[in-house]
């Protein structure tokens, strides 16, 4: 028997290349949004009335989550069977917190002290 054989007729790799193209498409665009989302809300908070060193604070507790989570995070992916609900949760979750940012940034912006 010969290694083609054993490996039913296809290149090795072969199948695990094939939705590689939708990975790197998937990274592009949540890419995108993390270059946006700091010159974006930054304006925004400034238009709801948030002064510069709260805007500082809030930019800067964010990125330390996400610093202080990437390992974690990538342990439960690693051990998750589906990566397809990983990375829907991940994008779920990203636009409730974008819509938790619209709605309460004008509440918070009014109650600073």
């Amino acid at each position: 028997m010969s290694l083609r054989r054993a490996g039913g007729g296809r290149r090795p790799g072969a199948l695990a290349t094939g939705g590689l193209s939708g990975l790197d498409w998937l990274n592009f665009f949540v890419a995108d949004f993390q270059t946006a989302f700091g010159p974006f809300i930054s304006v925004y908070l400034t238009s709801v009335g948030w002064t510069q060193g709260a805007i500082g604070a809030a930019l800067s507790t964010g990125t330390i989550a996400s610093m202080a989570s990437q390992v974690p995070a990538g342990a439960l992916v690693d051990a998750m069977r589906s990566k397809r609900m990983a990375a829907a949760g991940a994008i779920s979750a990203i636009g409730v917190s974008a819509l938790g940012i619209a709605l309460l940034a004008q509440f918070l912006g009014d109650h600073r002290g």
